[in-house]
């Protein structure tokens, strides 16, 4: 009994920490899906149910590590360039009224409630 935890022990600290599948597009490397601790397969089999050419995609296994660093890509980062841009449109409507008005940013705010 000692030696199968001793090899399952061993086993489990070899191993590494797959966090699940992702699916990608082979052209771009753009995320299409991502499927935590998913059987090998799901992710080619969901996209081909949605209607994409499967040898336009691939699927693999990932770490957490990697997982990370495809979620800040595709996900992260866009969302918050995203709000910034956002961010940016709303100042430059607020200077624009602020300019024709001649109200103060503040009093701009108060208005819109915002």
């Amino acid at each position: 009994m000692r030696w199968l935890v001793g090899i399952l022990m061993t086993l489990f600290l070899i191993a590494p920490a797959w966090a699940g599948q992702v699916c990608v597009y082979k052209s771009t490397g753009k995320l299409l899906e991502y499927q935590s601790h998913a059987t090998p397969g799901t992710c080619t089999g969901n996209a081909i149910n949605a209607g994409i050419d499967p040898t336009t995609i691939r699927e693999k296994q990932v770490t957490d590590k990697q997982w990370d660093t495809i979620r800040e890509k595709w996900i992260g980062k866009p969302a918050r360039d995203k709000a910034a841009l956002k961010k940016a449109k709303r100042d430059a409507a607020i200077d624009k009224i602020r300019q024709a008005t001649g109200l103060t940013t503040q009093e701009i705010k108060d208005v819109f409630g915002r």
